[in-house]
């Protein structure tokens, strides 16, 4: 991406290609990639900025490079120091490289600062582009994760004074048996008595 502006928010990109190399044009020249899913290229010839927006839930993968990569390619002039025209915003994804998930210039994250409010990374991106008012936490599978960590539910122990009432049923049952067989016995015996009296 060289310019314009790019939404995402769900499905799937994926990179298919283990290395790239653009074919030289007549005025020199151009960057390839190396199996990143996104990148985003810089350069003072170019028009226009780049503006990444990405929410909801996608998946962005790297086979062999980054989920994301921004470069400059114009930074080998050295009179003006390069210049980053990419801003992004990601409050939500999951970003996996066999490289990492990010990989940005010093420029770029300056000028990015906080812009990650949540997502799931498999690398920590820096953290000038992480927002100050989100937590990050590592997750099972080793992923940087921006966001509150989950709560696990609380097992629950039965509480040991507090009666149950099936138990309490049959214990009153139990009792009133016992109760009315001792009755019986006791109106038995009565009758013997007299009979003998």
């Amino acid at each position: 991406m060289k310019s314009g502006i790019l939404n995402i928010n769900g499905g799937t990109i994926k990179s298919t290609a283990e290395t790239y190399k653009a074919p030289v044009a007549d005025g020199g020249g151009v960057d390839g990639g190396d199996g990143n899913a996104i990148i985003l290229d810089s350069h003072k010839a170019y028009a226009d900025s780049m503006q990444v927006n990405i929410s909801g839930n996608p998946t962005i993968v790297g086979v062999s490079g980054y989920a994301i990569e921004e470069i400059i390619t114009d930074n080998n002039d050295t009179q003006n120091k390069p210049s980053s025209k990419a801003r992004i915003k990601i409050s939500g994804g999951t970003f996996q490289g066999e490289k990492g998930a990010i990989k940005t210039t010093d420029d770029f994250d300056e000028k990015n600062e906080g812009a990650i409010t949540g997502g799931s990374f498999s690398s920590t991106p820096d953290e000038k582009l992480i927002s100050k008012d989100e937590e990050t936490y590592v997750d099972d599978k080793g992923n940087t994760v921006v966001g509150k960590k989950p709560e696990k539910p609380v097992d629950k122990k039965p509480d040991q004074n507090k009666k149950n009432p099936q138990t309490s049923y049959e214990t009153l049952s139990v009792i009133a048996i016992v109760t009315t067989a001792f009755i019986g016995l006791f109106a038995v015996n009565s009758v013997n008595r007299k009979q003998k009296n």
